[in-house]
């Protein structure tokens, strides 16, 4: 427990649960906790492979552990962290203890985050099912599938191509806003969270020219219109700057 918030001993019992979304530093992630207002920053928590058993889908489970089972936690924690941050969204920041492979440890603790609208628990084929064929393990950073992809496979890819129909795979880690409901009369008074993307030089020159062949460029969910949109509107800004 922390000493930095002594009523913590009053309500700090029981099971939370975490969401890793995006890694901040060597040991450092930004995460979803639930439930949030009872995690302060300077809170140890403990994750073991008995306290993830049952967890429901959508986050990763651990026990804050009270004076009375805190010495066992200890013992049998496989991770440990502390938060030592709080974002404007609600966000913490938890710095873990170093251990030799932190993905193993998370692969073997953590659970499949999925969408709220899939009404059960997650499984083990989920790690699987729920990824876009285009998903790369070797990019990590997205906080959930973009889900306008999912019902492609090798087999329709390969029937798009050869009706001569041209892909270009883009990059967009897919952020926090994705959860985040809006608190605002006006949309435009909603705050988004950043989100990081990347096209590359082949694929921004078959969109490029596919526009000046006037032929019709289909993006596939709003991940990818996002995107479009928005490193349209960065290339404008900086033509227009050359210009001047």
């Amino acid at each position: 427990m922390s000493p930095r918030n002594p009523a913590s001993r009053d309500f700090l019992h029981g099971r939370v649960e975490v969401m890793l979304t995006r890694q901040v530093g060597p040991v450092e992630w930004q995460v979803l906790v639930r439930p949030g207002r009872k995690i302060g920053v300077g809170e140890r928590i403990f994750f073991s492979a008995a306290d993830s058993a049952g967890t429901p889908a959508g986050s990763a489970s651990l026990f804050a552990p009270d004076e009375r089972r805190s010495a066992n936690s200890v013992q049998a924690a496989e991770l440990t962290a502390e938060v030592i941050g709080r974002g404007e969204f609600g966000e913490r920041t938890l710095r873990f203890d170093p251990v030799p492979d932190f993905f193993a440890v998370v692969e073997k603790l953590g659970h499949a985050p999925l969408p709220p609208y899939i009404a059960r628990a997650d499984r083990p084929e989920d790690r699987e099912r729920y990824q876009t064929v285009y998903a790369r393990t070797e990019t990590t950073g997205s906080v959930a599938a973009p889900t306008a992809g999912l019902h492609f496979t090798p087999q329709i890819l390969a029937n798009i191509r050869e009706r001569g129909v041209e892909i270009a795979e883009l990059t967009l880690h897919v952020g926090l806003g994705t959860f985040q409901p809006m608190h605002v009369e006006n949309v435009e008074d909603h705050k988004l969270h950043r989100e990081s993307f990347s096209i590359s030089d082949a694929a921004a020159a078959q969109i490029n020219r596919a526009l000046a062949d006037k032929r019709r460029v289909i993006a596939v969910g709003t991940t990818t219109v996002r995107t479009l949109e928005f490193a349209a509107s960065q290339n404008a800004s900086n033509s227009a700057g050359s210009r001047q």
